[in-house]
């Protein structure tokens, strides 16, 4: 005797089958088959319900990132525009006082002889006092002889090299004081076999002029073209500088004299950019963080429900409710038993039967037919 797998009713013939009988038990191969391949189900629809909501969370987190760097972008542009409008003022200033002063020079150098009488000292001193930055005039002869017309028991300190203003006879340099950070620039004119300098109050090119909620944060400074530093801003009390150097990322704006061997830089850290976005900031992430978990349980709630036929079906696989019935099969004519037919049902958890024609057809299109059958 024997038995054959069939999905449906089998022709009247020669013999004829009764009524199926559910089987009690199956074959232990066959139980292992059902097995292996309801675990590979299983283990597959893991893997892709994993991948889903894994994209779930990256989809829902780009516009929040997305949000992000367009409010850092935006609070970066706006304090670029902001710093570079402070660098471009101290350009400036730094410009008027150094035209000052050339003018200055311009002015003296034909009216002094070349002695140090007092007549040479007193226009000197006259020309200093029609300026405001310039502290002291200085004439150096080809002998080396020094003339002043400010007050010649202050020392005198003169730079160790100067960088040539473009297309003039002119030249800058500066001397610092390690005491107080403070420094002074000079203005020298190149005049024939002497050399006239005109002295500048200290911090005479330094402007402060640091926004009051970027104290404390923003660092700037004033330099030539080959990076010997002029001063930084902001000032502290005495003329210190108020602010250490930084070390976390920074904005930063450098503008250039036209005229002159210097430039002006400024940096801000970026979290400072962001400060005056900060209740921006906090609703996007927030809403954010909500609208994204929205989104996730939508999609988890999605993968639970059996959204199609052929995840019922996996389903039913994975809870072993499809069960194998024996229908035995006779001999019309002698009525003896000369074989069997295995047919399959569908059992739901609620006690009903699912005949093989609702769902054979498309358990054989999927490929899911197969741990039905072994």
């Amino acid at each position: 005797m024997t038995c054959t797998a069939s999905i449906g009713e089998i022709p009247i013939g020669a013999s004829a089958c009764a009524a199926p009988r559910r089987a009690e038990t199956l074959p232990k191969a066959g139980v292992a088959k059902v097995r292996t391949e309801g675990s590979r189900l299983i283990v597959r629809q893991s893997i892709v319900n994993a991948m889903i909501v894994a994209g779930a969370v990256l989809v829902a987190t780009l516009p929040l990132v997305g949000m992000r760097a367009a409010i850092d972008a935006h609070a970066g542009a706006q304090a670029r525009e902001q710093l570079s409008n402070v660098t471009g003022r101290m350009i400036a200033h730094a410009d008027s006082v150094l035209a000052e002063a050339s003018d200055l020079l311009s002015m003296v150098a034909p009216r002094v002889g070349a002695g140090c009488d007092a007549a040479t000292r007193a226009a000197l001193a006259q020309a200093v006092y029609r300026t405001s930055y310039v502290r002291d005039i200085v004439v150096i002869g080809p002998d080396g002889a020094v003339c002043r017309g400010g007050d010649a028991t202050h020392p005198l300190e003169i730079p160790h090299h100067f960088r040539s203003v473009r297309a003039s006879a002119f030249s800058l340099g500066v001397v610092g004081s390690r005491e107080d950070t403070r420094s002074q620039a000079t203005l020298l004119l190149h005049d024939a076999d002497r050399s006239i300098m005109a002295l500048l109050v200290p911090d005479a090119l330094r402007l402060d002029i640091v926004p009051v909620e970027w104290r404390g944060d923003a660092v700037g400074s004033v330099q030539l073209d080959d990076g010997t530093s002029i001063g930084r801003v902001p000032l502290g009390p005495g003329g210190r500088d108020e602010v250490a150097e930084p070390t976390e990322p920074m904005v930063d704006v450098t503008s250039r004299s036209a005229t002159y061997p210097l430039s002006a830089s400024m940096r801000l850290p970026t979290t400072t950019t962001r400060e005056a976005y900060g209740s921006l900031i906090t609703f996007v992430n927030v809403g954010g963080l909500l609208l994204g978990l929205v989104f996730v349980g939508l999609v988890v709630t999605l993968l639970r429900r059996p959204a199609t036929f052929d995840s019922a079906i996996e389903r039913g696989l994975r809870r072993r409710e499809f069960v194998p019935y024996y229908q035995p099969c006779f001999d019309i004519a002698t009525g003896a038993l000369v074989g069997c037919e295995v047919l399959i049902r569908w059992k739901k958890p609620d006690g009903s039967l699912v005949p093989p024609g609702m769902f054979i057809q498309r358990a054989e299109e999927t490929g899911l037919a197969v741990p039905m059958t072994v």
